[in-house]
């Protein structure tokens, strides 16, 4: 930005010489873009779902707009915009983040107003707004800026209708790598399928699941936790793990493993009921469809930690010698916990005697390299080629001791390979996985933090 500034102050003082020699001067009058990329260059609020302050027009807040759509705030000015870009406060703040670069220009200020509707977006907002819907529904997780840019994207693309969205798979052009991993593109585009079929006709009797007639046992919890839900407060950590606990339980009472679209179901109308308690925005009227993630993952999570030692309700598969032509030729479901591979087929290559002479190869270059030897190519080829055994040896009916372990798969022990075997075992990219979440809810966490310090040495850190 900082060469198109300065050309467009070259413009304003100096102008341009034509060719007959007379000279023109120039100013930007306004910056015409999507509604996401306008309040990016002003200096606004980019999260227009759950932010208080979302206009760049005006200074209403959310709970005014909810309350009234029709209504306005008072109008921004260069004077008003100055204001909030100098308050420490974040409420006072009023939706405005920094002062835009453009700002500098003598002829031009974002607030004169020089960032006007974006006519196409609002032209499809309808459009939009079913897309959106598609997407919280495969992705309930993603931030809703991310959303914005999906949604953008797919329009740009000629998307028109939710039916449109069959068509986006084997498209020319289409890629999505640059806003979503591999894993999550893949469930965004099975989804898109599945919006697309014809729903199966189902009789009245079968039409109901019991995830959507599930009677909620609120008469079993803590006295606390149902006065929080009364005063539209957040229950205290404590009381939502019993909570927690006691919904699980009378779910296991129809389906010992619920599955996490059943999990979804039972997350999705706790957060509906109680969105003031429960949702994951600090906007309670905001019912956004990804309010319930946090509570998913509490419910989801529970109900695997009840059933890891149960073996009939699992939902993995252990190969062994009874295994018929039909068991062994089909993949099972996930592992609990997210495997997917927690113990895969033998090698056709490598027996289980190749492999062990592999397993001592991998010691005797321990012996000799030690921790250093961990980034020789022989070494990762060997333990991706091993990878069988070890889970061979991990799962053994007698758990071996972790020092056994560690003397029989040294290397297994040091951080480039611990996290290779995660990779292989639950198909996660640690290292990609954290730097994907801290860049989409490191900057939600911070703004939650900073409109909330709850003490003076998280405000030092937030400062600096």
């Amino acid at each position: 930005m900082g060469q198109l500034l300065k050309d467009l102050k070259d413009l304003e003082v100096s102008g341009i010489q034509l060719p007959d020699g007379e000279i023109r001067k120039a100013i930007v009058c306004s910056i015409a873009g999507d509604n996401l990329g306008s309040h990016a260059i002003g200096g606004f609020m980019e999260n227009f779902s759950s932010s208080s302050f979302f206009c760049r027009f005006c200074e209403i807040d959310r709970q005014t707009f909810v309350a009234d759509p029709l209504a306005k705030g008072p109008s921004r000015t260069v004077q008003s915009y100055k204001g909030n870009v100098q308050a420490d406060d974040l409420h006072q703040k009023k939706g405005v983040k920094f002062d835009s670069l453009f700002n500098e220009l003598s002829h031009y200020h974002v607030c004169q107003p020089g960032l006007p509707p974006c006519i196409g977006h609002d032209l499809f907002k309808a459009v939009g707004e079913e897309i959106q819907k598609v997407i919280s529904n495969a992705l309930p997780g993603l931030l809703e800026e991310k959303k914005e840019q999906l949604v953008q994207r797919l329009l740009s693309w000629g998307v028109e209708s939710t039916d449109d969205l069959k068509y986006v798979e084997g498209a020319p052009g289409v890629d999505l790598s640059d806003l979503l991993p591999p894993i999550q593109i893949r469930k965004l585009l099975d989804s898109f399928k599945r919006e697309t079929m014809d729903p199966p006709r189902l009789s009245s009797a079968t039409a109901a699941t019991w995830p959507e007639s599930f009677q909620f046992p609120w008469d079993q919890m803590p006295s606390e936790l149902r006065s929080a839900l009364t005063n539209g407060k957040r229950p205290l950590p404590p009381d939502r793990r019993k909570m927690i606990r006691i919904i699980v339980d009378e779910m296991r009472k129809h389906e010992k493993n619920p599955s996490i679209a059943q999990c979804r179901v039972v997350a999705h109308e706790i957060v509906k009921e109680y969105p003031k308690s429960f949702s994951d925005f600090g906007d309670a009227e905001e019912k956004n469809e990804a309010g319930y993630y946090s509570l998913l993952k509490q419910i989801k999570t529970r109900v695997e930690h009840i059933n890891r030692d149960n073996i009939l309700a699992r939902r993995r598969r252990i190969g062994g010698a009874a295994d018929t032509p039909s068991t062994t030729q089909c993949r099972g479901p996930a592992a609990t916990y997210g495997c997917t591979q927690w113990q895969p087929e033998p090698p056709q290559a490598n027996s289980d005697d190749v492999l062990e002479e592999k397993r001592l190869t991998l010691e005797n270059l321990y012996q000799q390299y030690g921790k250093i030897g961990a980034d020789r190519g022989d070494v990762c080829a060997i333990m991706k080629e091993t990878y069988y055994l070890q889970r061979k040896h991990i799962n053994d009916k007698q758990a071996p001791p972790i020092r056994d372990l560690k003397t029989k798969w040294p290397y297994l022990f040091v951080q480039k390979h611990m996290y290779a075997h995660f990779e292989e075992l639950t198909g996660i990219d640690i290292h990609k996985r954290l730097n994907q979440a801290m860049q989409e809810y490191g900057k939600f966490l911070i703004d939650f933090f900073k409109s909330k310090p709850t003490n003076d040495a998280v405000k030092k850190v937030l400062s600096s």
